[in-house]
């Protein structure tokens, strides 16, 4: 008898479930060769690498993550019980495999794209496409490694329809329909149906001599639209934002010069004049020039394991007390890196433990450096406050960005600020162990985790490499990009756009193109997701719902899985065997699902994805993996 396992999602998830699956039965053949045959397929109506990481996007659109800290294989750190399988990061795949397989791929471009991997060192961002073309690498490896005993076979077509069988599932797609016993949805970001506010801003362009493009990936926008020199509203300063500018002005023939540590701008002509802004009015923050090798993170001095349990068990662990532990380790880590910045490296060690073990840190702090090198949390969270109260925001926003880049540009262990607010990237474990310990009340998890955090997070830990806040700095000053302040509120006026500052009303713009620069949220209330709304109509998978103190009840717009397993959940809150679902959709349950693979770290999304494995081959096994903290 054959097991048949299907797989819905072949990007990042996708591909690294599968090869656990892959893993799990070649041991479990060897030790049991009356095991059964195992046939998986793999569906996604994109090819292999899913949707955001398709081959055929412009270059320009670039990763986030170092190529070094990026990988889709196991290493000795990831804490599962399948047999351990090695393979080359996306940095050692550059180095020594992309030229000849981009060769074997055929695409038009390939000698370009060869010249762009052999460019690439451990610390730089890939164009996303090259990303593509690694995951495809991935698969074609284990296509041709095969076990025995293992059929693969890749269904490019999008699945429409998941039907239960009892036992087992129907996977339905467009062309046709496939019998599985286990299904495993490894689903990405996906588009939503469109808000009231985006659908009268869509009727509104169908019927004006308007242009509007709502939230979607940069990568499928038609940009050829906007008219150069025209005004471009672009509304959202997070990573989309990035994209569309390097598309608009990159991508129309502009390039940037060096200019000591600065960059030049030489246009050329086509870029239309981007008129972009957002609620909070500021840019996401750099991420720092890497310096940490493999597996180097930030090691928590407060928000450790011991501590957060011993806050959790005792009722204690509230979002204020777990944002004032995050606030020390980000201190911690600034003025020890300010040290060795003022060349006071013999004091680090002293002050370490001094800081450690002091309840009043201020009084440390006031004792040993002088006001004006003090961090200002309050002003690094909320810049846009003070610049509001300037004279010229955008003067400060650039003075501003100007003494980031050159900090980002130090590196993350020597650059003070963004050094040490790599503690919302490297600590990102220890606040999954306070989601998924359930520590935190649900009136909590909502007005501190997702209110106040979560964007936080975002917008001191997401931000773009630090290239592009160069490259937004000089665009500013050649005049292509212009900064809305704080508050940006876009509304149709007769036969355009008009966009005002609700923070600063006297700063008014007109434009006939807006673009959404904003990555579709996960809200699978509203997906514009075939599957997802299949299994929720039928009550295969429901919502995650939360009772606040008062009664009320609040949606995180997760779908809701068994937390320690990855099972759907039905409308009666009954557990569906064999049927898992894991990453983007179910953020809101689990908490940041949407960060690439680290080797070295212990990867949570890799001891997710053996875990679903190990569910499959040890169903009598199904126990808690712990977490990476």
């Amino acid at each position: 008898m054959t097991m048949k396992v299907s797989i819905i999602g072949a990007g990042p998830r996708g591909i690294a479930t599968l090869t656990r699956i892959v893993a799990w039965y070649e041991r479990e053949h060897e030790e049991n060769e009356a095991i059964a045959e195992l046939e998986v397929r793999l569906f996604d109506q994109f090819p292999i690498g899913g949707h955001i990481w398709r081959i055929d996007q412009p270059t320009e659109l670039i990763m986030n993550t170092p190529t070094a800290h990026t990988t889709l294989y196991t290493d000795e750190t990831v804490q599962m019980h399948g047999p351990l399988r090695t393979g080359p990061t996306l940095y050692e795949w550059l180095r020594d495999f992309a030229p000849d397989f981009i060769s074997e791929q055929g695409e038009p471009d390939a000698a370009d794209l060869i010249a762009v991997a052999r460019r690439l060192g451990p610390n730089d961002y890939a164009p996303r496409r090259l990303y593509g073309v690694y995951q495809r690498f991935v698969f074609k490896q284990l296509q041709q490694h095969l076990p025995a005993g293992v059929k693969l076979t890749f269904v490019q077509d999008l699945v429409q329809d998941l039907v239960p069988l009892n036992p087992g599932f129907r996977v339905v797609t467009s062309e046709g329909s496939f019998e599985a016993d286990n299904v495993i949805v490894a689903s990405g970001h996906f588009t939503n149906q469109a808000t009231i506010d985006q659908q009268e801003l869509i009727d509104f362009a169908a019927k004006s001599n308007v242009t509007y493009l709502p939230p979607m990936f940069p990568g499928d926008a038609d940009l050829s639209v906007i008219q150069p020199q025209e005004n471009v509203f672009v509304r959202g300063l997070g990573l989309s934002f990035y994209d569309y500018m390097a598309e608009l002005t990159i991508g129309r023939g502009g390039w940037f010069e060096p200019v000591g540590n600065k960059l030049h701008y030489h246009v050329s002509g086509s870029e239309p004049h981007i008129i972009a802004g957002s609620r909070r009015g500021f840019p996401y923050y750099p991420k720092p020039n890497n310096e940490k090798g493999y597996g180097e993170k930030i090691r928590p001095s407060f928000v450790t394991k011991e501590k957060l349990t011993q806050l959790g068990e005792a009722g204690e662990l509230t979002g204020n007390v777990l944002f004032g532990l995050m606030k020390r380790e980000i201190e911690l880590v600034y003025y020890s890196l300010l040290l060795h910045q003022k060349d006071r490296e013999a004091e680090i060690a002293d002050f370490r433990t001094q800081y450690q073990a002091t309840t009043d840190p201020a009084v440390l702090i006031d004792r040993l450096f002088d006001r004006a090198e003090q961090l200002d949390l309050d002003f690094v969270f909320n810049p846009e406050q003070r610049a509001l109260a300037s004279t010229n925001y955008q003067d400060f926003v650039v003075e501003f960005l100007q003494q980031l880049i050159k900090d980002a540009t130090a590196g993350n262990k020597h650059g003070p600020i963004t050094g040490a607010l790599e503690a919302f990237k490297d600590l990102r474990d220890q606040i999954r162990f306070v989601v998924e310990q359930g520590y935190l009340s649900n009136d909590e998890y909502l007005d501190f985790l997702i209110r106040k955090y979560t964007p936080l997070q975002n917008f001191i830990a997401t931000g773009p490499p630090v290239l592009r806040l160069k490259q937004l700095v000089a665009l500013i000053k050649v005049g292509i990009v212009e900064l809305v302040p704080a508050g940006m509120q876009v509304r149709p006026v007769n036969d355009h756009f008009e966009a005002i500052s609700k923070r600063k009303p006297q700063f008014q713009y007109e434009a006939r193109y807006l673009v959404d620069a904003r990555i579709p949220v996960n809200d699978n209330e509203v997906t514009a997701n075939p599957l997802i709304k299949k299994l929720l109509e039928r009550g295969l998978a429901s919502l995650d719902a939360r009772q606040l103190a008062d009664g009320t009840s609040f949606l995180t717009r997760a779908i809701n899985v068994e937390q320690q397993t990855d099972r759907l959940i039905t409308a009666d809150k009954e557990v569906v065997a064999n049927l898992y679902l894991w990453g983007v959709p179910t953020e809101g349950k689990h908490w940041f699902t949407n960060v690439s693979f680290r080797p070295g770290v212990n990867d949570n999304s890799l001891i997710t994805a053996d875990r679903i494995a190990e569910a499959i081959f040890s169903p009598s096994m199904l126990v808690e993996t712990p977490l990476a903290v």
